[in-house]
């Protein structure tokens, strides 16, 4: 078997056995057009406001309210903002509302959960194609948000998993444009690979998106997640292997990779619960396995460290929550 032909079953794989729940979708109802006219841009904005719908979670509101340009729901002044955007053939629901929960109930904040599933559920050339209007329409809404609630552009976290890495990037970008300030932070979870090396017109998630972009690699040696450094930080889950990631271990050549693009999740979910992850900064005189050996570091959602590579190791007594 060529390599294409790997690459296409392991995506058939990933299509197959993505995360279903009770929000559904229609494959190819929703396509997010890149470039041309005005008109066409005119109906890449409407489509997109039509297919990706953003929900704040508050400690007073845990059961969530749409949010838009027009309005706020439930959106605490003062407080500040995460918002989570899943990646291709995911939703926004389930463990997505359950991290944006803990969030607000925890950590009172303003948690708004991004669902662009139906775009997302496009064959993954579309999807992927999407991810900068999808990054654009949120940009706008949050723009929206700082007008009218006063919100500081520096209280603003992006967390997105796989393409939702890289719409958090041409959200930051976009917000920057807009605004002519940066967000505060960007968190990438295992960035999406295919393609966004290859295509110009495809906008990687990059260090200047937002004042702080930390990235966390954990499956670098497959078709799904990049080894590129694209952050201020880079974290080597596990060294960043697909296949050194303990929970996954045993799933099988396509399972193991598909969960260890996933776990980067899972580890948000833990470390709100229960606690940091340890891990070492590396230097240059580290070998390229990751494992590392500068100062020892602890890694939290919301706190920031120092720039560079860090190799963050747990086994599986580990108690993660994988989807």
């Amino acid at each position: 078997m060529v390599m294409s032909d790997k690459i296409s079953d392991f995506l058939k794989y990933i299509s197959a056995t993505s995360e279903q729940n009770e929000v559904g979708h229609t494959n190819y109802q929703c396509v997010c057009q890149i470039g041309g006219n005005l008109k066409q841009a005119e109906d890449a904005r409407l489509i997109t406001e039509i297919c990706v719908k953003l929900t704040i979670y508050t400690k007073t509101s845990l059961d969530g309210e749409p949010i838009d340009f027009n309005q706020v729901g439930s959106f605490q002044r003062g407080k500040k903002v995460v918002v989570l955007i899943h990646g291709w053939a995911s939703t926004g629901h389930d463990q997505y509302v359950r991290i944006a929960r803990t969030f607000a109930h925890k950590m009172d904040m303003n948690a708004i959960v991004v669902s662009w599933h139906r775009l997302a559920y496009n064959c993954y050339f579309l999807a992927a194609s999407a991810t900068n209007c999808i990054g654009k329409y949120i940009a706008k809404v949050l723009v929206g948000v700082v007008y009218m609630t006063g919100t500081n552009p520096d209280d603003i976290h992006l967390i997105g998993h796989s393409l939702g890495g890289h719409v958090a990037g041409c959200c930051g970008l976009e917000f920057y444009k807009l605004y002519r300030k940066k967000l505060g932070r960007i968190t990438g979870l295992d960035p999406a690979k295919p393609y966004f090396t290859l295509l110009t017109f495809l906008k990687s998630l990059v260090n200047t998106d937002a004042k702080f972009v930390e990235v966390l690699h954990s499956c670098t040696d497959s078709v799904l997640g990049t080894d590129k450094l694209l952050g201020d930080v880079d974290i080597f889950v596990n060294g960043g292997s697909c296949y050194n990631q303990p929970h996954c271990r045993g799933k099988g050549i396509l399972g193991e990779p598909a969960c260890a693009h996933s776990i980067a999740i899972s580890m948000v979910e833990y470390v709100l619960d229960i606690g940091p992850f340890n891990m070492k900064k590396c230097s240059v005189r580290d070998d390229p396995s990751r494992i590392c050996t500068g100062s020892d570091s602890k890694w939290l959602i919301d706190v920031k460290v120092a720039s560079g590579e860090y190799f963050l190791q747990f086994d599986w007594n580990v108690d993660l929550r994988l989807e």
